[in-house]
């Protein structure tokens, strides 16, 4: 980040302590809710019991104007099994702000908020595919949100870093 960054160059030097300030101004006051956010999404990230996934499935078939046959207990058990069953590997997927990883099980704010955008719209309980897609959605996006919390963290560590150089003569001209 900016605190690794080499000041070769007076220019480099004045740029790095100008994103840096910049990056303090912005974030000064604000740290503390963004460790707090951060803190929550680690838990919210935490893999739910299967009793919670079971519970906002049969939620989202019990709102469906299709009502659960005989083949909704096997439909359940084979998404549970998709959304517990941790992933054999990383998934590295391209999203807005570059790429997230994905590893398995789910959340269960993921899984909750997929339940949510079937049942508003459809009528019909999706494909297994079809909820995984949308669950894989969801997961995306609090991912970003999580990555985008540490970013903030880190550029603000780093900001720190290098307003602290020039106070202590740590600059890489100085260590020559």
């Amino acid at each position: 980040m900016i605190a690794l960054h080499e000041w070769n160059k007076p220019e480099e030097k004045q740029l790095a302590i100008k994103c840096a300030v910049a990056i303090r101004e912005a974030t000064a006051g604000h740290l503390v809710d963004v460790w707090e956010a951060e803190e929550a999404l680690d838990e919210a990230m935490a893999p739910p019991p299967e009793e919670i996934i079971r519970a906002i499935l049969g939620a989202m078939l019990s709102t469906l104007r299709a009502k659960p046959t005989e083949g909704a207990a096997i439909y359940v058990d084979a998404l549970v099994w998709e959304l517990t069953e941790p992933a054999t590997g990383r998934e590295f997927i391209p999203y807005r702000s570059g790429l997230v990883i994905l590893e398995g099980p789910f959340c269960s704010p993921a899984v909750a908020a997929a339940a949510r955008e079937t049942w508003t719209t459809q009528t019909f309980p999706p494909s297994v595919a079809e909820f995984m897609q949308r669950v894989r959605k969801h997961q995306m996006r609090i991912e970003t949100v999580r990555a985008q919390l540490a970013s903030i963290s880190g550029a603000s560590f780093s900001a720190h870093d290098v307003l602290r150089r020039p106070a202590i003569g740590d600059g890489p001209q100085s260590r020559e």
